[in-house]
């Protein structure tokens, strides 16, 4: 286990004796491994090739309800019940196969330690040695081939390339998508162009969406990319393709998308629910916030309270069998939620798309040395994202000398005034018809793919496109009258 918690790169292991198995995961599960236990072991990365060798042919219906909230199936289940996943962080071990036993266990400890907030200023210059040290693994891997960034006018993105620049490596290009002219992209060119980048851009429209969403390529990527337990990654499919058509980027290149481990921790729900510097976990009032927090793919008014009931069961099972010490505080439970669910199956599911299309990927900015860096910081300056901003704005000044530019990161629909419609029972309604005016007018025109009818019948308040693509990827599964009824009657 020493051995595991010391690794920093991304990993899967797995190593077989006569009579015994040994399985393991890095941090953000990011090459995930399946296997199942029965008259036979199965282990494989290809959960749909264990399925068709045990003839599993029956589909979990409270898994399918939960995938069609969150987008992914949380715990070590499947879509599938014979078919497990291993867990962010995770080792295994299978023993006997005549009469196979598992053992296993979480090796990273995901307890955050938030030092005083006094500190803060030493600790911004002290963030050099985990970024250096993670972007000298991210080049040794890269070994002179080109890195491809997916760049949008946020601070993620901008970090890598500001690194990049700083250690000295010159074989980058950058591309954005979207619709023309849309604002990401504008602020994108404009970075790659002041840090003297290649700059590609892909356009997106309804049209084309809808080409995309019918083509074979898609059909044959999200059945790769579900591994019957996440959401197929979106946004940035269709560019690869193009990309790859038109030969802007190398064969062997490796994709370097911007996901952080900076994000754990200001997940914008939780301090609205209950001051996060008080002690101990309610298991019950804990569950019920991670639901409402992370169950976000469709309106909560639909579920049946029964089918609510088992959903938070389920969390409170994963926060009473964590082996590490984050259950103590309902606050780091909330984290510890968000990295080995969200991100480790959420997330980080997105380089599926550039294995697709044989390339390959790192993701420096949850490197492990940075991720336990990242645990030091004070929770009130992950809010808002204050701490990475700040890191940033600094590594920016020291590599241009000049003053940051603008950051467009998205605004969660929960922060700033997103909050005071919540608190007023208004959030719903205002998401529905801003929903409406982006059927035709979103940066990244994917609504298009879902018919115009279809569409306006889904948004209710918070569905979105992840809503609409965890719905197409249960019907591979389920009959469509099954899956329409899955949030509105009980799991017998």
């Amino acid at each position: 286990m020493n051995l595991l918690a010391s690794l920093k790169g991304f990993f899967s292991v797995i190593h077989q004796t006569n009579d015994e198995v040994y399985l393991a995961v890095d941090h953000v599960r990011s090459i995930p491994i399946f296997y199942t236990l029965g008259r036979e072991v199965y282990v494989s990365d290809d959960p749909h090739w264990i399925r068709e060798s045990i003839d599993d042919a029956s589909p979990e219906r409270l898994t399918a309800t939960e995938f069609l909230f969150t987008g992914y199936v949380t715990g070590e289940e499947t879509l599938f019940p014979h078919i497990k996943q291993l867990q962010a962080a995770e080792a295994v071990a299978i023993r006997n196969f005549e009469n196979p036993k598992k053992t296993s266990i979480r090796y990273v400890d995901f307890q955050a330690e938030n030092i005083d907030e006094e500190q803060i200023g030493q600790l911004v210059e002290q963030s050099d040695e985990p970024l250096n040290a993670a972007f000298t693994r991210l080049i040794r891997f890269a070994n002179g081939r080109t890195i491809v960034v997916p760049l949008s006018g946020g601070l993620d993105s901008r970090m890598i390339l500001l690194m990049l620049k700083r250690i000295g490596y010159d074989r980058i290009t950058t591309f954005s998508n979207g619709r023309r002219n849309n604002r990401e992209a504008r602020v994108s060119r404009t970075v790659a162009s002041a840090l003297g980048l290649p700059w590609h851009f892909v356009e997106y429209s309804n049209k084309l969406w809808r080409r995309w969403f019918n083509s074979k390529e898609w059909n044959e990527y999200t059945h790769y990319a579900n591994g019957l337990s996440s959401t197929p990654y979106v946004q940035d499919w269709p560019a690869i393709m193009e990309l790859r058509k038109n030969y802007a980027v190398p064969t062997g290149s490796v994709f370097v998308p911007g996901h952080a481990a900076w994000h754990v921790g200001f997940h914008p729900r939780f301090p609205a629910k209950r001051p996060v510097s008080g002690h101990g976990c309610d298991d019950d009032l804990t569950s019920l916030e991670v639901f409402e927090g992370f169950y976000e793919l469709q309106t909560f008014r639909r579920l049946d309270p029964s089918i609510q009931d088992l959903l938070t069961r389920r969390i409170r099972t994963l926060l009473t069998a964590s082996s590490t010490n984050a259950t103590a505080d309902a606050a780091n439970f909330f984290d510890l939620f968000w990295w080995t669910e969200y991100a480790a199956k959420f997330t980080i599911n997105s380089v599926r798309a550039y294995e697709f299309f044989d390339y390959a990927w790192w993701v420096p900015l949850w490197d492990m040395d940075l991720v336990r860096f990242w645990m030091k910081v004070p929770r009130a300056y992950r809010q808002e994202r204050m701490f990475n901003r700040l890191c940033a704005q600094r590594i920016e000044t020291i590599v241009t000398g000049r003053r940051p530019m603008e950051d467009t990161s998205p605004i969660k629909p929960y922060s700033g005034i997103g909050l005071l419609l919540r608190k007023a029972h208004l959030l719903s309604a205002a998401l529905t018809v801003r929903s409406f005016a982006d059927y035709y007018k979103h940066p990244y025109a994917w609504n298009s793919i879902i018919p115009k009818n279809e569409y306006y019948h889904m948004y209710r308040g918070i569905e979105n496109i992840n809503s609409y693509l965890a719905t197409q990827t249960i019907k591979q599964f389920f009959p469509k009258s099954d899956v329409e009824s899955m949030d509105t009657i009980s799991v017998k």
